[in-house]
């Protein structure tokens, strides 16, 4: 249940809805994170609304994010770094219109109202409001790849796409790769973008598990 402060903020943004459930810091009464367990009852993108992100949208390194929706029926996506909040929207119609009857699990990692001045701007509330575009599980998490991923690793096995936006600390996400096998089946991706703008590198299950395996061994020499 949040606290009097979290509520009065989300009724000023005209939030609160019976979809809706809130978080808010015990001590200062500050929003952390926004679920929508039931979303709305939206009907799904087109298939010419598809091959159109899949084949014309800008940044063009995301169609690659839509066709391997499509192509595998992912369900379940954790996207650390959120861009300007349209992604995900994107990404989230596609696997709503291939998963058929199955429900869509979906986790945004930002800095959000946090995020530095040469970002631009995202407010958690403002991306919030977005999600309600799709029918779909959400959940926004503040805080960077580092700090993120041992806290919401336990609780997301079995993800099946992750995708890591440009821009994150090299030595924070080499630090975590460690968490990531817990997260991921057998057919789950990993897609890291080194440069902004620029393609993905796919990782599958077992690359990642060769990634942990390396770090761990660098670790164990270096101690």
């Amino acid at each position: 249940m949040a606290s009097d402060s979290a509520n009065d903020q989300i009724k000023r943004n005209g939030l609160f809805d019976r979809y809706t459930e809130y978080a808010a810091d015990g001590a200062t009464g500050n929003l952390l994170k926004l679920t929508n367990p039931k979303g709305y009852p939206v009907k799904p993108i087109s298939t010419l609304q598809y091959l159109r992100l899949a084949n014309f949208s800008t940044p063009g390194c995301d169609r690659q994010i839509y066709k391997l929706i499509k192509q595998n029926s992912f369900r379940s996506i954790i996207e650390f770094g959120l861009e300007d909040g349209n992604r995900c929207i994107s990404m989230l119609k596609v696997a709503q219109k291939y998963a058929g009857s199955m429900s869509i699990r979906y986790t945004g990692v930002d800095s959000f109202d946090a995020r530095s001045e040469t970002q631009s701007n995202l407010p958690l509330i403002q991306i919030h409001r977005k999600l309600q575009e799709v029918e779909a599980k959400t959940q926004l998490v503040p805080g960077d790849i580092g700090s993120s991923i041992p806290r919401i690793a336990n609780s997301h096995v079995r993800t099946d796409l992750i995708v890591i936006s440009a821009g994150f600390d090299p030595a924070a996400l080499e630090n975590s790769w460690f968490y990531f096998p817990r997260m991921l089946h057998s057919s789950s991706l990993v897609l890291v973008q080194k440069n902004a703008n620029g393609s993905f590198e796919m990782l599958n299950r077992h690359q990642i598990e060769k990634i942990t395996e390396s770090y761990a061994s660098t670790r164990r020499k270096a101690a």
